[in-house]
């Protein structure tokens, strides 16, 4: 699988889930290694980090949840 292929299967499943959620399930619930997961969570953090996304990978601990930026708040209410 491709790496862009991946991060849009983790964006897709993130987005679906909406509460925070572990490696491990993700893992589970695709049938993938725990560390291709991880692999793919990094790169879609550093994805959202460019200053052209309205969201945010929050990493709480060993959960990983989609959000907004703190700098759209505003709009978003």
């Amino acid at each position: 699988m491709e790496q862009a292929e991946m991060m849009a299967v983790l964006e897709a499943v993130l987005f679906a889930h909406g509460d925070p959620v572990g490696a491990g399930r993700l893992a589970a619930a695709l049938d993938w290694p725990e560390s291709l997961v991880l692999q793919g969570l990094d790169a879609l953090q550093a994805r959202y980090m460019q200053p052209d996304s309205g969201l945010t990978l929050l990493r709480l601990g060993d959960h990983w949840q989609l959000a907004t930026k703190n700098a759209w708040a505003e709009p978003v209410k």
